[in-house]
């Protein structure tokens, strides 16, 4: 019988079940170590752990560069969907710029965590780095709002892989302890990309217009690409050495990627056609596409458990309490921390009357709580390898803030306005790297790549639920009200004109500019009371963690076998 304390792959002397393996498919009786150079038979192996400090700096720097694009790319467009869609006259379709950036994110992303044992380390982070770059380059020179759609899911592709990459890499290079340090500054930093991406957006179009804010991140991403081809390059537990291609296909999930994206994408559709389109849920499509939801998730789970050579979700880390507990506080955290991003600055678009740069800037603080936040809850860990107090203690913080966010008027006070959002940001990042350093330590070493990916998916997933979700609650909410208090002739023009672009509201007489603002302010609110609900459900789960063992867990280490011979 297995407790909280034993490793969820933990050696026996019995054969391991096919998702309880490790990454290479084998039993974790004996832990296999190969890399970049020994695949392509340049000769001795290096261990990530006995990397020379100055190597690791390198490694980290190229890492962090590229998960810090990335994540200010998740957010870049909540400032920017005004400013675009006015560009195009696409108003109707400017919802998809976020939603299918996240789309891409959730497909791909936990299939990277595979394919850092499949295809190795380095190739994996290349080719996420070159599919961003790529998608993030298309979107500069977009010559229309379905190109930007196009580009942005790439982009996403790109960035999900990213995120998972960067996260394993991390995992490398470190011991256990160390790990909770540097993943904290890690996280710090893509929390600090995420929480920057709109002001940035917003400061960079109102200079130089939207399509300067692709272009800028250009460079730096082919600069962390060079830095990881040239540094990524070191042994790493699990992975094969000498498999061909063909063998190396086999052990991709393509079905489970796929199944992923025609449920999330059918949940989009769905929300779009309701929302965007207001076509009422009697209409086919909605119907057609609202049904196939659930039908393919339950696909998904079924395939994950049965069929899946590699599963890019191992269902079985669902069994004990601290994989379970863990995977619910990263996607409650993320639907709620989405939610808050990509409306927080309509807030003062529409109601203060305030420049896309300046809603923007009221994300600051929470990069400011993000970054403090991240490097307490690394050092803490360091110094005592606690995290439960403390973890406890901040996402209460973070569920208040919430809840001061949805009380916002026109007429709060400044702090109120700029400083609500501090605590969250705190609070959120402590629980989020609280909780991923006890699912490291109830997990062994050997399963840490197809972990990573699980995570990712999970927080992807609640990224998109986020997102969706609260996009939908915004323009129902919306509508309804502002049917209520603008009416009388021309009324359906006014409505649908500050629907699309909130700028407008301004142009309105001084009784149609109040009745606006306050339809606004109470869809908005909604929305904000829906996020404070997440941030509960997030912090209850992080109550469930039990407070673990941090020491490092040393596995046995022998050199990777070749591949099997073709038949």
């Amino acid at each position: 019988m297995t407790s909280e304390r034993s490793p969820l792959l933990a050696s026996t002397g019995a054969t391991a079940p096919r998702d309880l393996r490790t990454a290479s498919g084998q039993s974790s009786e004996t832990t296999t170590l190969a890399g970049d150079d020994v695949a392509a038979g340049k000769g001795e192996v290096v261990s990530a752990l006995g990397l020379p400090t100055r190597k690791k700096v390198l490694i980290l720097a190229g890492t962090f560069l590229a998960v810090f694009l990335s994540a200010i790319d998740m957010t870049i467009t909540a400032t920017l969907v005004q400013p675009i869609a006015a560009s195009f006259h696409a108003s109707h379709e400017s919802s998809w710029l976020g939603t299918s950036f996240l789309l891409a994110n959730i497909t791909f992303t936990p299939l990277y965590g595979r394919l850092c044992d499949i295809i190795g380390r380095r190739a994996a982070n290349a080719s996420a780095i070159f599919l961003f770059t790529f998608g993030t380059a298309l979107c500069a020179i977009a010559p229309s709002m379905k190109w930007l759609i196009a580009a942005r899911f790439i982009a996403g592709a790109g960035g999900g892989g990213i995120m998972t990459t960067g996260s394993i890499v991390v995992s490398d290079l470190f011991p256990l302890k160390q790990r909770g340090l540097v993943g904290s500054v890690s996280g710090a930093i893509w929390a600090l990309g995420g929480a920057l991406g709109g002001p940035l957006g917003g400061f960079v179009t109102d200079a130089f217009g939207w399509r300067a804010a692709f272009i800028f991140q250009v460079p730096l991403l082919i600069l962390a690409l060079l830095s990881g081809l040239r540094n990524i390059n070191y042994s790493a537990i699990g992975a094969r050495s000498g498999e061909t291609v063909k063998q190396k296909l086999r052990r991709i999930d393509f079905a489970g990627c796929g199944l992923i994206f025609i449920a999330f994408g059918s949940f989009l559709v769905s929300l779009s056609l309701r929302n965007n389109e207001q076509l009422p849920w009697s209409n086919p499509w909605v119907i057609l596409s609202t049904a196939i939801a659930p039908v393919f998730v339950v696909a998904f789970v079924v395939v994950e458990a049965k069929f899946a050579v590699e599963p890019i979700l191992p269902l079985k880390l669902l069994s004990q309490r601290t994989p379970f507990f863990a995977m619910a506080v990263t996607i409650f955290v993320a639907v709620c921390n989405f939610g808050i991003m990509y409306h927080l600055p309509i807030f003062f678009l529409a109601i203060k009357g305030a420049t896309a740069g300046e809603a923007g800037a009221h994300l600051l603080p929470t990069s400011i709580g993000n970054v403090i936040g991240g490097f307490i809850a690394g050092f803490v860990l360091h110094r005592t390898g606690k995290y439960y107090v403390p973890s406890a203690v901040a996402g209460f913080g973070a569920v208040l803030a919430v809840l001061f966010i949805s009380q916002l008027t026109s007429t709060s006070s400044s702090y109120h306005q700029w400083f609500s959002v501090f605590p969250m940001g705190f609070g959120f990042v402590y629980m989020l790297n609280s909780s991923f350093i006890a699912l490291l330590a109830a997990t062994d070493n050997a399963a840490v790549p197809a972990l990573t990916g699980a995570l990712w998916l999970f927080r992807s997933a609640g990224q998109v639920v986020g997102v969706a979700s609260t996009s939908a609650i915004m323009q129902g909410v919306l509508a309804v009200t502002l049917e209520q208090r603008i009416t009388g002739k021309g009324s359906a023009k006014i409505i649908k004109l500050i629907r699309e672009d909130s700028s407008k509201i301004a142009t309105l007489s001084p009784e149609l500019r109040a009745a606006a603002r306050e339809a606004y302010a109470l869809a908005l609110r909604w929305v904000f009371l829906f996020c404070a609900l997440f941030a509960f459900l997030a912090w209850l789960s992080n109550l469930f963690i039990p407070p673990l063992s941090v020491e490092e867990k040393e596995p046995k280490v022998t050199p990777a076998p070749p591949a099997e011979e073709e038949a």
